[in-house]
């Protein structure tokens, strides 16, 4: 089982080593640390003014919390400014998550097949890969609880102090880098579970030590760089993004509503709670479908895309395709862990606490793939459980528990996969046009840098093809504006008479004067002459 562990972490980290070394230099990568439509460019943006020796930093008003820029700015220190050393981090540190995957899984279920089939799942597991090489806070956040969860099982069953104190200070750094309310809840737990014994008070003021330990210094630094106001500190306004009864709830779609209820909350909680009380006794039919529709597609096989898009990087970048689970595959297989550990009355507790805070704080404000990314190692760790109990079923002949479990299984297989009417409704395709629209801007921006470069064109115009061949025919202006940027780019690129084709195809389609859309190709063509470094910002949303 060791050389196969090891197997595992190799292949772990061979496979997303190949994934950085094939992102490395494309221009979409370049343009998300460049354009303050991405948060890529916040986080990288704070972190170059650290890295250049103001490590107390400045006014972040706009920003978000700053411990996973300081993390950056380490990385830029060690690595010459290259944001891709955080990649490799990130990478390594998956690496060592399979390694505490395996030893989690033998210490809550004592079970060897359900800890390496867990650490396997967590080898392959794609959205994580891809969170991984992304300059976000995702699979950071999701390695950093598996560890602190690890160190607090560790310490309750050894009644050992330090652990207690490291898992502290793995939860507060999880929540210096995103603010939420894992640490009270773990704290609750720990609490309880001194109630049933005096000893564990200690464990509990020596994990709130570490909590401090962390948390105190980086208010204080906020406080100091005049930092109150970060993006966190504005939850309210976030709250309302996927709870006012028009919004989808999912992905990021902003409602004019949000505004309205932010202010007139004014930044209290009890307020909101109150405001969104009497929305839903307003509106009761709408928020139904609204809780309905997150709780579906955070347990749904789809992830649902932000400024990113993961099935648009696995078109990128082929090797990506080699973590081949995702949450599809690995759902029917918590599904039957669940049942076991239920069922054996194994000691999921604490488990449950991590799973649940985790998955409930993305349901109640809005769900988008990268939220839901630090959640899935604990459902990958009771997947593995799933396939040890599908193992012994089989191994043991027990028919009933075998045509349960198969059952169950093809019933979670079915909700998991993708909900294509919930897709093509509010993201249009499994990848957007916007997603197309990016990339062409971004090799538009690579031009800009590299003129000498005859390929980018042909990019450009491929990149705005696919954005129009995705785009709904009724959204008529979009299909509009990508055959116009085409036109634009075959002129640029001396192709006459496919740019006035294009054009005659955008009159077609708009049903435009066609002296109003030549203007308009002629201001963009200008543009391009004369202020080229403001083109990227004009078709992202």
């Amino acid at each position: 089982m060791i050389v196969s562990l090891i197997g595992l972490v190799v292949v772990g980290l061979g496979l997303r080593i190949l994934y950085i070394l094939a992102l490395h230099g494309h221009p979409l990568l370049e343009l998300s640390v460049q354009s303050n439509v991405f948060d890529q460019a916040r986080f990288m943006e704070l972190a170059r003014v650290f890295a250049s020796g103001q490590w107390l930093g400045t006014i972040t008003e706009g920003h978000f919390a700053s411990a996973y820029s300081y993390i950056i700015a380490i990385c830029l220190s060690v690595f010459q400014q290259d944001m891709y050393g955080v990649f490799f981090l990130q990478a390594i540190i998956g690496g060592a998550a399979i390694l505490v995957m395996y030893r989690l899984g033998v210490e809550l279920f004592d079970n060897k097949v359900a800890a390496f089939a867990a650490a396997a799942i967590l080898t392959f597991y794609g959205p994580l890969i891809f969170f991984e090489g992304a300059l976000l806070r995702a699979s950071l956040l999701a390695y950093v609880n598996l560890f602190a969860f690890y160190a607090i099982v560790k310490a309750i069953k050894g009644g050992r102090l330090r652990l207690y104190f490291i898992g502290g200070l793995w939860l507060a750094l999880s929540h210096a880098i995103r603010p939420g309310v894992l640490i009270p809840m773990v704290g609750l737990y720990l609490i309880i579970a001194a109630l049933r014994s005096a000893k564990r008070w200690k464990a509990v003021a020596v994990f709130a030590l570490a909590v401090v330990t962390v948390l105190v210094p980086m208010k204080v630094r906020d406080h100091l760089a005049r930092a109150d106001q970060t993006i966190e500190s504005q939850n309210m306004s976030i709250f309302w993004i996927g709870n006012t009864h028009d919004s989808s709830g999912i992905g990021l779609w902003r409602s004019p509503l949000r505004m309205q209820l932010t202010r007139e909350a004014g930044g209290s909680k009890l307020a909101t709670a109150g405001i969104l009380w009497r929305e839903i006794k307003a509106h009761p039919g709408d928020y139904a479908a609204l809780y309905y529709r997150k709780f579906r597609m955070f347990l749904n096989g789809y992830e649902i895309p932000g400024n990113i898009n993961y099935y648009h990087f696995q078109e990128l970048f082929p090797v990506l395709k080699l973590g081949w689970i995702n949450f599809t595959p690995m759902f029917p297989f918590f599904c039957m862990g669940l049942v076991c550990a239920i069922r054996k009355r194994e000691q999921i507790g604490l488990l449950m606490v991590f799973l649940l805070t985790l998955s409930l704080s993305v349901i109640v404000f809005h769900v988008q793939a990268r939220y839901r990314i630090p959640s899935i190692p604990f459902y990958i760790l009771i997947a593995g459980r799933g396939v040890s109990g599908l193992v012994d079923a089989i191994r043991l002949s027990h028919r009933k528990a075998l045509i349960g479990y198969l059952v169950l299984s093809g019933l979670a297989m079915i909700w998991a996969l993708p909900d294509q009417s919930m897709i093509q409704r509010y993201f249009g395709s499994m990848v957007r046009p916007i997603d197309y629209v990016n990339e062409a801007v971004a090799w538009h921006v690579s031009s800009i840098q590299n003129p000498s470069d005859g390929r980018v064109n042909s990019h450009i115009i491929e990149a705005f093809q696919k954005a129009y061949d995705k785009t709904p025919v009724k959204a008529s202006g979009l299909r509009t504006d990508c055959l116009l940027n085409i036109a634009v780019f075959q002129k640029q690129g001396g192709q006459f008479n496919e740019s006035k084709q294009t054009l005659q195809q955008a009159i077609d389609v708009s049903h435009r004067p066609a002296a109003e859309l030549r203007q308009n190709i002629i201001e963009r063509d200008v543009q391009l002459q004369t202020n080229p470094a403001e083109y990227q910002y004009l078709y992202y949303f």
